[in-house]
C-alpha cells in the first residue's frame, strides 16, 4: 500500500503553502491508496480541496478509491464540522478523523473497516465522516457549502465567521472583567493577525512593531515635526523593518505563506499608532499594561 502523509501547523495562511505541496506530490497522490492529513485544525483537508478544485478534468482520479484520513489533536467534533463541507464537494464517500496515536493502526490495517474495528476494540478515539453521519441542513450550513464549492476559501469563511465571536470575547472581558485594551477594534484585528500569521510568527512581528515605535518616537521626540508626518515616518521605517523579519522567516524556514503575511503584518502597524498615544496621554507604564493586555485579550480570543 502506497502512501502519501502531509503534515502541518500553525496558521491559516499555511493552506497556500501546503498546495504547493500538494501540486509537486501530484503523481505520489495518484499512486497513493491512503492519503493522511496531519495538520492543526483541518487545514490539510481544505488545502486538499482548494487543490482538487484546480485540477484539469485529465488529472483528476478517484477518490473513492483511496483512503483519507485527517488526524488532529483538536476536538474531533469541531474537526468535524469544519470538514464535512469539503467532503461532500470532494464527492468521497467517508473521511476518518482520528488521533494521532492511531496512526500506526492506520498504517498497518489495509482497509477502512478493519481500522474501525480495531479502534473499537482498543478504545481509540474516531469519528467516520460520512453521508449517514452529515445530517446537517442549517441554512448556514448550505450557504458555506456553496461558497466552498465555487472556490472561496474555507478559511476565509472561518475569519468572516469568527469575527462575531472574537468582538464578544473582547467586549465580555472589558466589560465584566475589567480589562483595559485598546477599544475593541485593535484586539479583534490582531487575534485575526495572530489566525493568519500563527501566534509566534504574529508576536514576533507585533514586538518588532513596538520596538521601532518606541524607537522612532525617542529620535522624533526633540524634533518639531507634525503629527501626521511624525506617524508617515513611522509606518515607513515598519515596512522597512518587515525587510528584517521576513528574512528571519525565510531562514528558519516558517511554514508560512508570506505573501498572504503582508497585509496581517501591516495591520499590526496601525497599533503602534495606539501605543505611541497611549504612552503620550499616560506614560509608559500604562502603554505597556494596555499593550500586553491587548495581547492577552487577543489570543485567549483565538
Amino acid at each position: 500500500m502506497q502512501r502519501f502523509q502531509l503534515n502541518a501547523s500553525e496558521s491559516i495562511s499555511t493552506e497556500e503553502v501546503l498546495i504547493q505541496k500538494l501540486s509537486e506530490n501530484l503523481e505520489n497522490i495518484k499512486k497513493s491508496d491512503l492519503i493522511i492529513f496531519h495538520t492543526t485544525h483541518s487545514v490539510g483537508v481544505q488545502s486538499f480541496l482548494q487543490f482538487w478544485q484546480k485540477l484539469s478534468e485529465e488529472n483528476r482520479f478517484d477518490l473513492n478509491e483511496k483512503l483519507v484520513v485527517q488526524l488532529t489533536s483538536q476536538s474531533l467534533s469541531q474537526i468535524t464540522k469544519l470538514t464535512a463541507p469539503a467532503r461532500e464537494i470532494l464527492g468521497v464517500d467517508s473521511i476518518l478523523i482520528a488521533r494521532p496515536e492511531g496512526a500506526d493502526i492506520i498504517l498497518k490495517s489495509q482497509n477502512l473497516s478493519n481500522i474501525v474495528e480495531t479502534f473499537e476494540a482498543r478504545g481509540n478515539e474516531y469519528y467516520l465522516l460520512d453521508k449517514q453521519s452529515q445530517t446537517s441542513v442549517w441554512p448556514l450550513t448550505r450557504l458555506i457549502n456553496y461558497f466552498v464549492a465555487n472556490g472561496i476559501s474555507q478559511s476565509a469563511i472561518y475569519l468572516l465567521l469568527a469575527v462575531p465571536f472574537l468582538t464578544f470575547v473582547v467586549s465580555f472581558f472589558r466589560q465584566f472583567i475589567g480589562v483595559s485594551t485598546f477599544g475593541v477594534f485593535a484586539p479583534l484585528m490582531l487575534s485575526m493577525s495572530f489566525m493568519v500569521l500563527g501566534i509566534k510568527f504574529g508576536l514576533i512581528v507585533f514586538i518588532v512593531v513596538l520596538l521601532v515605535s518606541y524607537i522612532i518616537r525617542n529620535i522624533f521626540e526633540k524634533v518639531d515635526i507634525l503629527y501626521i508626518p511624525k506617524i508617515s515616518l513611522l509606518l515607513s521605517f515598519l515596512a522597512l523593518s518587515y525587510l528584517g523579519v521576513l528574512g528571519l522567516a525565510v531562514y528558519f524556514k516558517t511554514p508560512i505563506n508570506l505573501a498572504l503575511a503582508i497585509f496581517p503584518m501591516m495591520v499590526m502597524s496601525t497599533i503602534s499608532e495606539k501605543f505611541l498615544a497611549s504612552q503620550s496621554a499616560e506614560g509608559m507604564k500604562n502603554a505597556i499594561i494596555s499593550t500586553s493586555e491587548t495581547i492577552i485579550i487577543s489570543i485567549l480570543a483565538i
